[in-house]
Parts: C-alpha cells; structure tokens; sequence
C-alpha cells in the first residue's frame, strides 16, 4: 500500500504530465541518487523539466519508498502497479503477502547460503524477496 504522503506528491508532480514520464523521472532520479551522481545526465534532464519546488518532492518520495522498503517489501512494484500499469498489458504484481506464502510453502527457509532460489515469474521479486525473508529469520 502506498502512503497517502507519496501519492500527494506523485499527484502534485502529474498535474501537468502524464503519469508514465513521471514514474520514468522518478525512477530516474533515484537511480541518480544511488549511483552517487555517477548517473548525472539523466538527473540534469529530468531538472530541467521541473520546477525548483517540485524537485525535492521526488527525494521525499524516494525516502517514503526506501523506509516502505523495510523488512524485504516490495514498495517500488505497489507503486507501479497503482499508478502506471493498472493491470494493463497483463501486468499484475504478486502482493508481498503471497510472495511470503509461496516462500514458506516451498520451504525457503530450509535453503542453505549454496542454494538457490527460482522465480518462474520474476517480476518485481516479490518470491526472492519473500525467500530472503525467510532465510533471515
């Protein structure tokens, strides 16, 4: 589920673009932030396209997601489900709830460090990150 903060700013940021160009900035900005600037032309363009106002509201949305992160959450595959793809082109996210079951069900937790894991759907890793979960308990 997504915070009622990050979809406020994710909608101030779409009033006036569509909502795929500002789910790609986003994305682009915070691969710029974790490159440690290594990715600056891709953060330089996204720049110019808005204002000095609305630039920090996409690291407070990168703050809003890495802290939903925690404890091996999907947050990033919720918000691309929510607000670009909707279903469309048979794109559906497994919920975390399920990739925990799925997890526990074909026994990730008995895996040792030489195993591996395999995700037939490899989506958002929903499953592997479910497995990891397990394996950290």
């Amino acid at each position: 589920m997504i915070s009622k903060e990050f979809q406020a700013h994710y909608d101030r940021l779409c009033y006036s673009r569509s909502r795929e160009n500002v789910f790609c900035d986003f994305l682009d900005v915070s691969l710029y932030c974790l490159s440690a600037g290594m990715l600056s032309e891709d953060y330089l363009r996204v720049e110019k396209q808005y204002t000095k106002e609305e630039m920090p509201l996409f690291f407070e949305m990168l703050h809003i997601i890495a802290d939903a992160s925690e404890d091996f959450e999907d947050a990033l595959g919720g918000v691309f489900m929510q607000f670009i793809s909707n279903g469309h082109n048979g794109q559906f996210f497994t919920d975390n709830h399920i990739g925990r079951m799925m997890a526990f069900a074909v026994r990730c937790d008995e895996l040792t460090p030489e195993q591996s894991v395999c995700d037939p759907t490899c989506g958002s890793g929903t499953l592997l990150l479910g497995s990891r979960k397990d394996m950290c308990r």
